[in-house]
């Protein structure tokens, strides 16, 4: 069969990730790294996250020799603050030829470095810079890696709105074999939010050499697939890919991807709509009647006087009230006609009660960094409080105002619904 054709005749991948988060909101590619399937994203895992990978590929295809190639990779994504994330990925390979012997064992590693060195937070943009490097692990002699140290580095973007991210990457990779030429990476994806849950995918990647050799051929592969987000604690996932080789000929490359994601970690538990109760007030004692204390004169006889008793006060019963909940736009702190609705009867409610104090807590989504979204939170508690002091007439020394920014999700952040509702100001008792 031509050189410039590739067969694939079964190609499965089975991806299971296991990821340890304080928000748990991994997602990870199946090379490593945060990502849709292939196409790195821009936005890092995360501080204190690990995502713990493992996929699985079978392929038949044929360069020079028909053979079998099954693959097991395993990819450690390890979040570093806000900014920075490194991975690394040591795949398992068996190679069985039609002919000869077989070889198996561990192949060349992929390890990776990215750094988030700039969002713009007011445009839901990310711009990352990476630096990968494939590792020498596997047996050159058995056909499992190069034997070389090979050094690249990339450009990632990605662009949040809404209901939909897209995703940008490109690079260049020095590849140091003899007789091999460098290359250039590219991808781009975009996945949107279809339902509550479902995420749909489309991906373009691939590689270019900047000079073809004999035998070395650009290969480009086309892969749509959804995601279905399982809350917060995992997702399943599946795709179709077609991919070309070889002068732009197209090889009956198909590709069928399944996996699924596990996340394990604490997940903040939703903060209850506070009811607030007014100090009962002290029952009043029984007054009971007085006698005169004074010892008797011998003349006049001494009258008893009887003190009349008070009518008690009446004790007014205990009422409930609740203060509802503000909600903004994507990245504001102006309030909506709706959110003053809310704070016109949430503020008649606490002049009704006029010995309650009240904790306004800020809260954000997710997307962007951290530092950032606790400063979002603190503005909008401020732009409550004003309102509510300014114009709903509500004393000030009431009213204190703490930020939580994306530390109290009450939804999952991983569908658009879930984080407008997490971009929101409660109440609570100071």
């Amino acid at each position: 069969m031509s050189n410039n054709k590739r067969t694939l005749i079964s190609f499965f991948t089975a991806v299971a990730v296991i990821a340890f988060s304080t928000l748990a909101s991994a997602q990870v590619a199946i090379e490593g790294g945060s990502g849709l399937f292939y196409v790195q994203k821009a936005k890092p895992l995360g501080e204190k996250n690990i995502a713990v990978g493992a996929f699985y590929e079978k392929l038949k295809c044929c360069d020079f020799v028909e053979m079998d190639v099954s693959t097991l990779s395993v990819p450690l994504t390890v979040g570093l603050g806000d900014r920075l994330e490194l991975s690394v990925v040591a795949p398992y390979k068996k190679i069985e030829p039609e002919s000869g012997s077989d070889s198996s064992g561990i192949a060349d590693g992929l390890a990776r470095a990215k750094w988030n060195f700039s969002t713009i937070k007011k445009y839901g943009i990310y711009i990352s810079g990476m630096a990968i490097a494939t590792l020498p692990t596997g047996d050159k002699n058995k056909g499992l890696g190069t034997g070389k140290t090979n050094l690249g580095f990339g450009l990632l973007i990605d662009k949040e709105y809404e209901k939909v991210s897209w995703h940008a990457n490109v690079g260049f990779l020095n590849r140091s074999e003899n007789n091999v030429e460098n290359q250039v990476f590219y991808g781009a994806g975009v996945e949107w939010t279809a339902a509550k849950s479902l995420g749909l995918i489309a991906e373009f990647s691939g590689f270019a050499y900047t000079e073809q050799n004999p035998g070395e051929r650009d290969n480009n592969m086309t892969m749509l697939g959804a995601r279905y987000y399982l809350d917060d604690w995992g997702s399943v996932e599946a795709g179709y890919a077609s991919k070309t080789a070889g002068g732009g000929v197209r090889s009956p490359n198909n590709m069928f991807m399944a996996g699924m994601t596990i996340v394990f970690g604490k997940k903040p538990e939703p903060k209850p709509i506070m009811k607030i109760e007014p100090k009962p007030e002290a029952k009043p004692e029984p007054i009971e009647k007085r006698a005169s204390a004074a010892k008797p004169k011998p003349e006049p006889e001494p009258k008893m006087e009887v003190s009349k008793p008070k009518p008690a006060p009446v004790t007014k019963p205990a009422v409930s009230i609740v203060l509802d909940s503000v909600y903004f736009k994507f990245d504001s702190v102006k309030l909506t006609d709706e959110a003053k609705g809310i704070l016109k009867e949430n503020a008649a409610k606490l002049q009704n009660n006029p010995d309650v104090n009240v904790l306004i807590e800020g809260n954000t989504c997710s997307i962007g960094p951290s530092k950032y979204n606790e400063k979002l939170g603190e503005r909008r508690g401020v732009s409550v409080k004003l309102h509510m002091v300014r114009e709903l007439n509500v004393d000030e020394s009431r009213l204190t105002v703490r930020s939580l920014g994306e530390t109290a999700p009450k939804y999952s952040n991983r569908s658009e619904k879930g984080r407008s509702l997490n971009r929101r100001v409660d109440f609570n008792i100071k």
